[in-house]
């Protein structure tokens, strides 16, 4: 900075230009508003690789905490960019090694043998449902007649 404005704004401690406005804003009583907090978000997340840098502060955080509580939005390529830093894994070296190859993942002994279903009378109560028994085709004679009531008080 060669101090050429008429005011200026300097924190050496801060990550970012994004995070300085943040809290300027905050401290010159302006409002924060969705659109404006998103855009400050992406200059974070630009500036700091991410929230990885080692200049990130807990100010750093604070300054997301306030454009995230405004509804600002984070940055999508900042969540693509941590999936793909992730290293991969091969977890082939741990896996036993064969020399025929295995043709059923499942041992002989652990599947159950198929019985039928087709003879209903045969299962177990714990099979039926409590209170299933058989169902008559006929219908009963009162079932069919109307159900009026008749009382003098209807409370």
């Amino acid at each position: 900075n060669s101090s050429f404005g008429q005011t200026n704004v300097l924190d050496s401690n801060a990550s970012s230009v994004s995070e300085v406005m943040v809290n300027l804003i905050s401290d010159l009583g302006y409002s924060l508003d969705a659109d404006k907090a998103s855009n400050l978000l992406v200059g974070i997340f630009d500036a700091t690789n991410n929230l990885l840098d080692s200049k990130v502060t807990a100010d750093t955080y604070m300054a997301v905490a306030n454009c995230l509580r405004v509804g600002g939005k984070k940055p999508a390529a900042a969540n693509s960019a941590q999936t793909s830093q992730t290293p991969a894994y091969d977890l082939s070296v741990l896996m036993p090694k064969t020399s025929e190859p295995q043709t059923s993942s499942i041992p002989d002994y652990m599947i159950p043998p198929v019985v039928s279903s087709s003879d209903n009378s045969q299962s177990s109560p714990e099979e039926r449902p409590a209170g299933e028994g058989v169902i008559s085709e006929t219908v009963e004679p009162e079932w069919l007649t109307p159900k009026i009531f008749k009382g003098t008080s209807i409370g």
